[in-house]
């Protein structure tokens, strides 16, 4: 599956980038059971890119290479 975006009339356009990023407060069972459900609306776009492991950038910078794994239901836990 190519990446793309989406132009101002809302139709798919393979010149634009499409950014993968969505914003989750960590919550303290997320870090208790180190698990983080992710949007289903944000693996629902990227469910045929995702690999075993993907980066999450936080809000100041820092970088984490984390691994994921599905849950029955279809839904990707980190």
């Amino acid at each position: 599956m190519a990446a793309f975006g989406r132009n101002f009339t809302g139709e798919d356009d393979e010149n634009l980038p499409r950014f993968n990023h969505f914003i989750k407060e960590l919550c303290p069972e997320a870090i208790e059971t180190k698990k983080l459900m992710l949007p289903r609306k944000f693996v629902k776009t990227v469910r045929d890119e995702l690999s075993r492991e993907v980066c999450l950038e936080a809000p100041n910078g820092r970088i984490w290479i984390i691994g994921l794994t599905r849950e029955p239901g279809d839904r990707n836990i980190v």
